[in-house]
C-alpha cells in the first residue's frame, strides 16, 4: 500500500513536470528559427537545470521526455525527426553536466551566496549554454535544417542567450522557493510597500521604453536600471530577483504587445540580462555586507561578555580577597580563644565584602548590558574614606604613607557602588605601584577639589615611577596593562563609568603616578541611567 502511493505521487510529480514544461515550451515559442526549438526566450531551460540540480541523473528520462514531447507537439513532426531527438538527447546530458557542475563548484547547491561564486555561477552557465547552442546548431545545420555556416553562428548566438537569459532570470526564484526559509522571506517581501513601488517602477518604465517616438534605439532603456538598483539594495538578492524575474516578463510581453515593433526579442533578452547581472551583484554585495554585520554584531556580544567575566573577575578579586583573609583571622582568633567583640568585628568586615561582591556583580552586569547607572546623593567624604580603607592595611603591611586630605563639603548625586570601584581601583593600582618600584620613598596622596566649570577633581598620586608619555595615551584602551599579572581592565572599566557620569578620568604623565578624576556637580548631573 505504501509503495503504491509512493508510485502514484511519482507518477503527479512527473506528469505535471511534463506538463507545465510544455505549457512553458509553447509560452516562449517566440520567433523561431527555422521552425526548430531555437527562440529567444527559453525560461524552460531554468526548469530542467532546476530538476537536475534537486534529482541528478534520476531526473534524465523525465527531462529527454518532456523536451521530445514538446519539440513534437509545438513544433510539429517533419522530416528532421531524427535530428530533434539526438538533439533532445544531448541536450539532456549537456544539461545533467551543467547542473553538475554547478554543484561541485557553486555551494548553497548550485546557488551564489557571494561575490565569487556569482561570477562561478555566471560563467559555468555561460559556457554551458554555448556549448549546448554549438551542439544543438551543428546537429541541426547536418540535418540541413538550416543552410549556411552564417545561420550555423546565428543559431549558436541565439540558443545561447536564450538559455543563459532562461536560466540566469529563471533559475535563482526556482532555486529559492524549493526552501520553507526564503519562501517565508519573499513572501513577507512580496506584501511590502516597498516592494509593490519597485514593481510599479518597473512596469511604467517598461510602458515607457516602449513607448518612445525613436523605438529603435532605446534611449530608455538605461532607466530600467533605477528599479533593479532599488529593489537590490533594500532587499538584497531576493528584491533583485523579485524585480529580475518582473523586468524579464514585463519587457517581453511589451516586445510582443506593445507599439515597438522594431525592438528584436533578442535585443531585449540581452538587456534584460545584463539587468539581472547588475541586481544580482548589488544583491549579493548587499546580503554579504549584512551577514557581516550580523556576523560583527555576535562577535562583539560574545567579546562583551567576555569582558564582562574579566571584569567580574578584575573587580570580584579584592573583595574575595578580603574575605579570605578576614577568614583566616577568624580562624586564628578562634584557635587563641580571642577577644569576643574582635572577632564580631572581623565577621561584620566579612558580611560587608561578601555583600559588596554581591553588589558588584549585579551594577557591573546592569553597566554592561545597557549603561545604566544606580543615581543616589552621597557626600564626597564618605566615598573617598570608604576606598581609602579598603587599601589601609595593605599601606600599613608595605610601609606606604596614605595621605588623604580633607574631602569638600560636597554631596554627589552619582552610582556610589560603581564610584567606589573606580576610586579602589586607582588606589589599588597606586599601593601595587609603589610597593614593587619604589625603596625610600613610599607614599600615595589623595586630593580633592572643586574646579572650573563647575566640576569635581580627586587626585589620586602616589611615588611610584610615574607613566611615559608612550605609555600614558594607550593606558585606558581594554586589555592594555603594565603588569606582568594584569588584565588590563581595571582602567579600561574606571573610565567607561567615569564618562557614563559626565565626567572624564586621566592619566599625567610625570616623574610619579597621578591620576585625575573629574566629576560634574550637582547642578550638572546626569539624570538617572
Amino acid at each position: 500500500m505504501q509503495n503504491r502511493k509512493f508510485l502514484w505521487q511519482k507518477g503527479i510529480t512527473y506528469i505535471s513536470f511534463l506538463l507545465i514544461y510544455v505549457f512553458t515550451e509553447w509560452v516562449s515559442n517566440i520567433d523561431s528559427f527555422h521552425n526548430v526549438n531555437i527562440t529567444p526566450w527559453n525560461p524552460a531551460a531554468a526548469l530542467i537545470v532546476f530538476l537536475f540540480l534537486q534529482n541528478g541523473a534520476r531526473a534524465a528520462g523525465l527531462v529527454f521526455v518532456s523536451m521530445l514531447s514538446a519539440e513534437l507537439l509545438i513544433f510539429g513532426y517533419s522530416d528532421n525527426f531524427a535530428a530533434k531527438f539526438l538533439v533532445c538527447i544531448l541536450m539532456t546530458f549537456d544539461y545533467l553536466m551543467l547542473a553538475s557542475i554547478l554543484l561541485r563548484f557553486c555551494p548553497d547547491g548550485g546557488m551564489f551566496n557571494n561575490r565569487e561564486n556569482l561570477f562561478a555561477w555566471v560563467i559555468i552557465i555561460a559556457l554551458g549554454s554555448i556549448f549546448n547552442g554549438v551542439l544543438v546548431a551543428t546537429v541541426y545545420s547536418a540535418a540541413n535544417t538550416f543552410g549556411g555556416l552564417g545561420n550555423w553562428g546565428f543559431a549558436v548566438l541565439h540558443f545561447f542567450w536564450s538559455d543563459a537569459s532562461g536560466i540566469i532570470i529563471g533559475l535563482p526564484l526556482l532555486w529559492h522557493l524549493r526552501d520553507a526559509k526564503r519562501r517565508r522571506a519573499y513572501y513577507a517581501a512580496t506584501v511590502k510597500v516597498e516592494t509593490l513601488g519597485y514593481l510599479a517602477l518597473t512596469f511604467l518604465l517598461i510602458w515607457i521604453a516602449f513607448n518612445e517616438s525613436k523605438p529603435t534605439s532605446f534611449g530608455y532603456f538605461f532607466t530600467l536600471f533605477l528599479p533593479i538598483v532599488w529593489a537590490s539594495s533594500r532587499q538584497g538578492l531576493c528584491g533583485a530577483i523579485l524585480c529580475s524575474v518582473a523586468l524579464q516578463l514585463g519587457m517581453v510581453i511589451a516586445e510582443q504587445f506593445g507599439n515597438s515593433v522594431l525592438i528584436e526579442l533578442f535585443d531585449v533578452q540581452m538587456r534584460a540580462t545584463v539587468f539581472a547581472l547588475v541586481g544580482y551583484f548589488i544583491g549579493v554585495v548587499v546580503d554579504t555586507q549584512r551577514r557581516d554585520a550580523e556576523m560583527l554584531k555576535q562577535s562583539l556580544r560574545l567579546s562583551a561578555a567576555g569582558e564582562m567575566a574579566a571584569a567580574l573577575a578584575h573587580e570580584l578579586n579584592q573583595p574575595l580577597s578580603a574575605l579570605g583573609t578576614y577568614g583566616a583571622a577568624c580562624q586564628k582568633m578562634l584557635s587563641q580563644n580571642a577577644d569576643v567583640e574582635a572577632l564580631r568585628l572581623a565577621i561584620n568586615r566579612m558580611t560587608n565584602e561578601a555583600s559588596r561582591a554581591a553588589k558588584i556583580v549585579v551594577r557591573l552586569r546592569d553597566f554592561f548590558r545597557s549603561g545604566s547607572t544606580l543615581m543616589e546623593r552621597f557626600a564626597l567624604h564618605d566615598l573617598i574614606e570608604s576606598a581609602a580603607t579598603s587599601v589601609r592595611d595593605q599601606c600599613t603591611d608595605a610601609g606606604i604613607a596614605l595621605n588623604v586630605t580633607a574631602a569638600p563639603d560636597q554631596i554627589l548625586v552619582a552610582d556610589r557602588m560603581q564610584l567606589d570601584l573606580v576610586l579602589r581601583n586607582l588606589l589599588a593600582n597606586a599601593v601595587e605601584s609603589v610597593a614593587e618600584h619604589t625603596k625610600v620613598l613610599r607614599e600615595i596622596w589623595v586630593r580633592s577639589e572643586r574646579v572650573a566649570n563647575g566640576r569635581l577633581c580627586i587626585t589620586v598620586e602616589d611615588s611610584g615611577p610615574g607613566i611615559p608619555e608612550s605609555i600614558a595615551k594607550n593606558l585606558f584602551e581594554p586589555f592594555a596593562t603594565t603588569k606582568a599579572k594584569g588584565l588590563g581592565l581595571g582602567l579600561a572599566i574606571s573610565r567607561a563609568i567615569v564618562e557614563a557620569h559626565g565626567g572624564a578620568l586621566v592619566a599625567e604623565a610625570g616623574q610619579h603616578g597621578c591620576f585625575k578624576l573629574y566629576l560634574p556637580l550637582a547642578s550638572g548631573h546626569p539624570t538617572h541611567g
